[in-house]
């Protein structure tokens, strides 16, 4: 670690410091620490790349203060205790939620952000489950807070840049989708269905506590105005290596009032549409990203969104 990070930490009273995250330019670090007496989380990085995203987590704590203040249920998750910054670094120290997380962070290069999901989980799948739906519904209970309208709405335009050739590369015909889109889009974008999410929902950033009675949700930085389907898509999807997981997952949130899987297909397309753009632009090891990408179980789901929810669900 550089000379200069360890010597901010002697001067914000941070000891003990254990990476969990390394950015290895040295532009960020997170890991756990002490901190006033208390195990702590600390964030660290350089001001000029990542001062606007330490801000918005503080806006976003605010946010959810206020939100839970107001709701019946908590939204659980874990609270800014300090943030700073001098000429170089800015920092972000949070609580520390004693727990293990509930999938491990992929592997670097792993193209399609497999999560492993540990197995002491499985005997619990339901409870699980359902504690994240109750959790992603708590969150989406405060959009009408009057703070919302300061968050980005995530939502834009159905058709991507590279959406021709991504058909090219996977055969997977999108008119179907499109013509779904056509037909429901504007209620699918309607204040009605926009909610508060997470848009960053992996198994990586959930936490579930010791006894398995609680789970909280973190990196909260992504949080926007979105389809109230979006945050569920987007964790069925990376579970996508375990489908009895998947199935109870989808089993918890059609029991929630005003399910739509016509929403939800659209979700999904748009988050492996989103994912697939993104490598399409990155160059290293194209050939072979290309042909994992050809064959890969998310082009099947692609394909099937513009079959039938019931055809996504068969999925295999």
């Amino acid at each position: 670690m550089k000379k200069n990070i360890l010597c901010l930490f002697s001067q914000i009273d941070v000891t003990n410091y254990h990476p969990l995250s390394v950015d290895y330019s040295g532009e960020y670090f997170v890991g756990m620490a002490n901190w006033k007496k208390q195990k702590v989380v600390v964030k660290v990085g350089r001001k000029e790349t990542h001062l606007k995203r330490f801000l918005k987590e503080i806006e976003i704590n605010g946010y959810i203060i206020q939100g839970n203040s107001l709701s019946k249920k908590n939204f659980l998750t874990t609270n800014v205790l300090d943030f700073g910054q001098n000429d170089e670094y800015c920092w972000v120290i949070r609580q520390f939620y004693k727990g293990t997380p509930f999938g491990k962070i992929p592997k670097i290069g792993d193209p399609f952000f497999s999560h492993p999901v540990s197995r002491k989980f499985e005997i619990n799948r339901t409870k699980i489950c359902s504690m994240i739906v109750e959790n992603v519904m708590s969150l989406q209970s405060f959009s009408n807070n009057d703070k919302t309208s300061h968050f980005q709405k995530r939502i834009n335009n159905f058709i991507v840049n590279h959406e021709n050739r991504i058909e090219n590369i996977t055969q997977v015909n999108l008119s179907p989708m499109n013509i779904l889109y056509d037909n429901i889009g504007d209620e699918y974008l309607s204040e009605k269905w926009t909610k508060a999410s997470i848009c960053d929902l992996t198994p990586a950033n959930i936490i579930v506590s010791e006894g398995q009675q609680d789970l909280v949700f973190l990196d909260l930085e992504w949080l926007s105005l979105d389809n109230s389907t979006i945050d569920f898509a987007y964790l069925w999807l990376f579970l996508w290596k375990f489908p009895l997981w998947q199935r109870e997952l989808v089993i918890n949130y059609q029991a929630v009032e005003g399910f739509r899987d016509d929403f939800f297909r659209i979700s999904i397309a748009r988050i492996i549409l989103y994912w697939y753009t993104r490598l399409l632009m990155i160059k290293e090891n194209k050939q072979e990203k290309l042909a994992i990408l050809k064959n890969h179980v998310w082009t099947r789901y692609l394909r099937a969104t513009g079959e039938s929810f019931e055809a996504l669900m068969k999925v295999k």
